[in-house]
């Protein structure tokens, strides 16, 4: 099952309303419950692009008044040669343009996302930086992306089991490296309340129910990727450890918009700019409390993780 982070094209029509609640099954009898369905293409480089089967099922669900969601299949990240390659990157790059010619531009009206990656969060395969990796292909997932309308709601599905370090696994998610694509994510080893206030739609064989799940007081703030290093990040995984209560990562650059709900704010010092600093103190003013793993940022409610863990 996958859990929407960012909104895809919300779902309004006399039958169905709110965000897309997308099946994922087998079953040409779609269960109630669900107000979208998934339509799998195969964008693969042997495919021959022939979806004809496909569109016709694509049109019976919409007979149904059931909306859509592709999942363009286009093999990613699996591929023949690196990524590098250029006649397989305009063989790819081929696949979504007949999806646009053929799919998109025909069954835009009732298409509520795309999905062009549904794989691991983890890109390295063990053998390189996996941020680095991370953006490499997010970088690949975007220049595939442009031969898409700039209006389509482009998704990416990531299976996160792989990566059972709570704070690598958000710098992977982190919001500001995925702009333009919507992120969805299994709930392994964190639920969704950890990256998001609300879930903003799911892909699943079952009906979900429990949409609103408690969400936490305590915040963890991620910097911006220039800043991330090592002894941060141990600093913030050895906190982590600690917390007995649930917690939910927010990115500096989007602090303002995102501590809503927020008692405590968790920072390490040397990770935030001086821009981060005034929004710091934007949030003591609106009542919260700092909390440092480091030195002192001088705000007007702070507290060292050490004192604030004690009983």
């Amino acid at each position: 099952m996958f859990y929407f982070l960012d909104s895809l094209l919300p779902i309004d029509t006399e039958e169905f309303a709110g965000f897309p609640k997308i099946y994922d099954g087998a079953s040409a009898v779609i269960p109630e419950g669900f107000n979208a369905v998934k339509v799998k293409l195969n964008g693969h480089l042997e495919s021959n692009l022939d979806w004809k089967n496909e569109l016709q099922f694509a049109e019976q669900m919409i007979s149904q008044n059931y909306r859509l969601f592709w999942e363009l299949d286009l093999g990613l990240f699996n591929l023949r040669w690196p990524l590098q390659d250029q006649t397989q990157f305009l063989a790819l790059s081929l696949s979504v343009s007949h999806f646009r010619d053929t799919v998109w531009i025909k069954f835009a009206p009732n298409t509520c996302g795309i999905s062009l990656y549904r794989g691991s969060i983890d890109f390295s395969k063990g053998s390189e930086n996996p941020i680095k990796a991370r953006d490499e292909a997010f970088d690949y997932i975007k220049l595939l992306a442009h031969n898409l309308p700039s209006d389509a709601p482009i998704s990416i599905l990531f299976e996160t089991k792989s990566v059972q370090d709570p704070l690598l696994l958000a710098m992977l998610l982190h919001p500001e490296e995925s702009r333009g694509l919507a992120r969805a994510m299994t709930e392994d080893p964190l639920p969704w309340s950890a990256f998001q206030t609300s879930l903003q739609g799911y892909l699943s064989e079952q009906p979900y129910s429990d949409l609103h799940e408690e969400l936490p007081t305590i915040g963890i703030c991620l910097p911006s990727q220039h800043l991330y290093d090592q002894k941060g990040h141990h600093l913030f995984r050895e906190a982590i450890k600690k917390l007995d209560k649930p917690y939910r990562f927010l990115s500096e650059a989007f602090l303002t918009s995102e501590w809503q709900g927020l008692d405590f704010l968790l920072v390490v010092p040397e990770w935030i700019s001086e821009q981060g600093r005034r929004k710091l103190r934007g949030f003591c003013a609106a009542g919260g409390t700092v909390v440092t793993l480091g030195a002192s940022l001088g705000l007007p409610q702070e507290t060292s993780f050490s004192q604030w863990m004690q009983p």
